[in-house]
């Protein structure tokens, strides 16, 4: 054997570590949007995650099929990656027409079973780091406090309210995403200029969830505006990212002069 065949031989091959992860590398891979259509996919008890194994393994009921999913969380330098498999299985007579989704490409199916995953199962979430100083002579441990931020959620009116703006408290720990019920006041000490600006005109009520009344129109449209300007808002119902040239309609009951008729709100 030449030397240069078995030099090339020798060669240890690059190892790739099964790894541990956090929602922010979920973020990365597969974006907001993305994640937002698969916690849909949760709430929606569409996603049934396997036994607890080397991979992820899920089966994901979406659009009239299943979707077979196997994930291999891998360290690859700075970053996490999610190499493996998304087989659609809409119909049986259908599998030969249908070829799994190899490789690393990001699919809602894949984010549904990570997601899920890292949700379910506590041994798939990157552990918090700690820091250890002694001071004066004693140790003490100092832990990162919770990523917190205020979101609103913008929903359709009922009755004689056009619209209806939730306000919550959101925090990120341990790669787990919590909300919490909060009013305009309380928000306005902890949101930014913009958001400060739509507590305004929620009028810091108690309450974290506001209507708008529908006999107040340029109320309505300064609300949506500020809304959708926070860059922090959702459409309640999907819990998708609520953004500009976001085509929805808000109805509503409004009375004008004693009769009873409908106008809508498009928040564009």
């Amino acid at each position: 054997m030449s030397r240069p065949a078995a030099a090339a031989r020798e060669k240890p091959e690059s190892t790739i570590r099964r790894a541990r992860f956090a929602e922010e590398d979920l973020v990365s891979t597969f974006g907001e949007g993305m994640l937002a259509e698969a916690r849909r996919l949760l709430r929606a008890g569409a996603v049934n995650l396997a036994a607890a194994g080397p991979a992820i393994e899920a089966t994901i009921a979406a659009d009239g099929g299943h979707h077979c999913v196997a994930l291999t969380p891998t360290q690859r330098g700075a970053r996490v990656a999610f190499p493996g498999t998304c087989e659609p299985t809409p119909l049986p007579q259908a599998r030969r027409a249908q070829k799994p989704t190899l490789g690393e490409a990001a699919c809602v199916h894949r984010a549904a079973a990570a997601l899920a995953a890292l949700e379910r199962d506590p041994t798939w979430r990157r552990p918090v780091q700690h820091s250890l100083f002694d001071l004066v002579g004693s140790a003490a441990t100092f832990t990162t406090a919770p990523k917190r931020r205020i979101v609103f959620a913008l929903e359709p009116g009922s009755e004689d309210r056009a619209v209806f703006v939730s306000v919550f408290a959101e925090t990120v720990e341990r790669g787990v995403r919590t909300a919490a019920e909060c009013s305009p006041a309380a928000a306005a000490g902890e949101t930014d200029a913009a958001g400060r600006a739509l507590c305004r005109l929620l009028d810091g009520a108690d309450q974290h969830r506001i209507g708008v009344a529908a006999s107040q129109r340029a109320l309505v449209d300064r609300v949506v505006e500020q809304t959708l300007a926070t860059g922090h808002a959702r459409w309640a119902p999907s819990g998708a990212p609520l953004v500009r040239n976001f085509p929805r309609e808000f109805r509503a009951l409004q009375p004008v002069r004693g009769v009873t008729s409908r106008f809508c709100v498009r928040a564009c």
